[in-house]
């Protein structure tokens, strides 16, 4: 599994790995099986390899020619770093108001999520960036 993102250029990275096989999940997902790989390069060599890579994933998403998956994960770790920022800032606005904190994750969770995974389909379902 080539996971490497240390630098955004894919030119050597896409040599060695031939532009696929970037990973979500971390250390606990590749134990569980349960990690997402986002892979790009050629549709057959993905399809060839699809048994192999789901008996450690829980999900392979072909997303294009080579480099694709490099870019799908940059798209992630993009998520990611600005919901981190986003809840800090969400945590600080609630102990500045006086509300415990400890109990924000289970009061935001069932909405945050619905929302997340209503935005991702409609996003989907129109096939353009937002």
């Amino acid at each position: 599994m080539c996971g490497r993102a240390d630098r955004f250029d894919g030119g050597e990275i896409r040599e060695k790995c031939d532009g696929w096989g970037w990973r979500c999940g971390g250390t606990m997902g590749a134990e569980e099986g349960t990690l997402a790989v986002m892979a790009g390069g050629d549709a057959a060599d993905i399809e060839r390899v699809r048994p192999y890579v789901l008996a450690m994933a829980r999900r392979l998403t072909h997303m294009g020619p080579a480099g694709s998956g490099q870019t799908t994960k940059l798209c992630n770790q993009v998520i990611v770093g600005c919901a981190m920022a986003v809840l800090a800032e969400a945590t600080r606005l609630a102990v500045n108001a006086g509300i415990d904190a400890k109990p924000l994750p289970e009061a935001l969770a069932g909405g945050f999520r619905a929302w997340c995974r209503a935005f991702i389909r409609r996003r989907s379902a129109k096939s353009r960036p937002c």
